[in-house]
């Protein structure tokens, strides 16, 4: 069996589904369909590690867990900033778009003296990327845009997005060779928004990168980025 249809309104306190089910404190979802085309509530947690459709309206009293793919963050980025994590938000809709955020506080990062060099942790030696853009989490991007939260301090204020072939590449190096999805112009504002003036090829890297030449050390500094695909 490998469908389970809800036809009537009802309340699931507690399944799990692999091949059989079996009774537990949650309900969890393994990669197998589920369809429910009736009102459904769910008392308990709901764990959904692949694509769950609900025709008709949900209700669900305890947490809702979905597990989405999102990419690998560079060792140097981990390690030094602040704060930077991936947001999936999926698919909107059957038909809609697929949107995928990154959010990052520059805090423990750094820039150095040379335009277009990878910004990340002061003295790493690993990578400072982002992560990968792949068509299976993002969709293909159409469209890029980059918000300022904060305002960089003390660091380079003039910080573009590049996408780049090599995965690897650390503070000390130049991913000025890739391409330049978002260019500040000049220094960041509070509330500026930027849209990407390209995009990036699939498999390819993301980083931060100087667009000037101040070194330092980032004593504030928010930005979310946000990547639309089809």
């Amino acid at each position: 069996m490998s469908r389970i249809k809800q036809k009537k309104q009802g309340v699931i306190n507690s399944l799990v589904w692999t091949q059989q089910d079996t009774n537990t404190a949650s309900l969890s979802y393994d990669g197998t369909d589920f369809d429910f085309d009736s009102p459904v509530t769910i008392a308990g947690a709901l764990t959904a590690t692949g694509a769950l459709t609900i025709g008709g309206a949900a209700t669900i009293t305890g947490s809702l867990t979905v597990d989405m793919p999102v990419p690998t963050i560079g060792a140097d980025i981990v390690t030094g900033a602040e704060v930077a994590k991936w947001i999936p938000y999926g698919k909107r809709g059957t038909d809609g778009m697929t949107v995928t955020e990154f959010y990052i506080d520059l805090v423990g990062l750094s820039s150095i003296t040379t335009t277009g060099d990878a910004i990340g942790d002061t003295g790493g030696t690993t990578s400072a990327t982002l992560g990968q853009y792949t068509v299976a989490v993002f969709g293909t991007i159409v469209a890029i845009e980059m918000i300022c939260l904060e305002l960089p301090t003390t660091g380079d204020d003039d910080i573009d997005l590049y996408s780049i072939a090599s995965g690897t590449l650390d503070i000390s190096d130049a991913v000025g060779g890739g391409t330049a999805l978002i260019t500040a112009g000049g220094a960041w504002s509070n509330g500026m928004v930027k849209g990407a003036t390209a995009v990036p090829t699939a498999s390819h890297y993301f980083y931060l990168a100087t667009g000037d030449t101040t070194a330092g050390d980032y004593a504030t500094g928010k930005f979310l980025i946000r990547f639309y695909g089809v």
